[in-house]
């Protein structure tokens, strides 16, 4: 069981910890010391909407933090433009369902600032209206499966295999328990 909305960041968790609290002096950050798998589950199983709390752990020998929170793109691009001003690396994707009272799609984004990139690469395939949509920006990462981006059917140009194995690229497999062992994790309320 994965989340359907995560972010993985590389930089340290403290380090993380104190620029949420900075960035936004409301949020209330805590030790959390359940289990991050259940804690998974639950935030996938809530409906979306304007909820406020998120999840930020230290998976045990990974050099990132995953962001991970109930809350669909009002965190996501808060959060990314945080990492952006900060010339933080990230990668995530935000898995929207239907059940969750959200329209159909996924979206994948990476944002790396050196000297090859400089803007946030962002690829999504979502329903809206009754009808899909495709949307690339950015240079595309070696890591993609270009060839499937030019699909006959726009829900098929980017799937959630897709995106899981993006992040695989990363040493981050989502679909693995040892994601969820973490050294260190925090809970953040009042994020909004």
């Amino acid at each position: 069981m994965y989340p359907t909305h995560c972010i993985i960041i590389f930089k340290d968790i403290e380090t993380l910890r104190d620029m949420f609290t900075t960035w936004n002096r409301r949020i209330v950050v805590s030790k959390f010391s359940g289990d991050m798998s259940e804690a998974a589950l639950t935030m996938r199983l809530l409906r979306g909407g304007h909820t406020c709390h998120a999840y930020l752990w230290n998976p045990k020998g990974k050099p990132y933090c995953i962001f991970m929170s109930d809350e669909g793109s009002n965190h996501y691009f808060a959060i990314n433009r945080l990492c952006e001003d900060l010339s933080l690396e990230f990668a995530g994707f935000n898995i929207y369902l239907p059940e969750h009272g959200w329209e159909q799609g996924i979206h994948y984004f990476h944002g790396k600032v050196n000297e090859t990139y400089h803007t946030v690469r962002y690829v999504y395939s979502m329903k809206e209206n009754d009808r899909w949509v495709y949307y690339e920006q950015g240079v595309p990462r070696e890591y993609e499966q270009t060839e499937k981006y030019k699909s006959k059917y726009k829900r098929d140009r980017l799937t959630q295999e897709m995106v899981l194995s993006y992040l695989a690229s990363f040493d981050c497999d989502m679909t693995s328990t040892e994601v969820f062992d973490y050294s260190v994790c925090y809970y953040l309320d009042n994020i909004l």
